[in-house]
């Protein structure tokens, strides 16, 4: 079971680093730029980490995802995206 909160929790090094071996992949799918697997996880804005919290999470290829309001600092465009991600899962972890 993976964990994505409201309030996204991230560590001290990159946006690669927490997410893994695909984080290309993952960026793409929960509507990031993958060049931002480069970054900083701190330097993120609140919605990038939000969606970063989830790729990572999907990284993990969880039975389970447990949500809470993991949309809530997306903008109506990253939101529909995480949400369609989100019903189409698990096919797409």
């Amino acid at each position: 079971m993976q964990f994505v909160g409201q309030v996204p929790v991230t560590f001290p090094g990159t946006v690669a680093a927490q997410v893994g071996d695909e984080v290309n992949e993952l960026l793409a799918r929960v509507g990031l730029d993958p060049a931002l697997a480069a970054r900083d996880a701190d330097r993120l804005s609140v919605g990038e980490a939000q969606r970063m919290c989830m790729a990572r999470a999907l990284a993990r290829h969880p039975e389970c995802l447990l949500l809470d309001e993991p949309t809530s600092a997306l903008d109506t465009t990253s939101k529909a995206g995480v949400e369609t991600l989100i019903r189409s899962w698990p096919t797409t972890a």
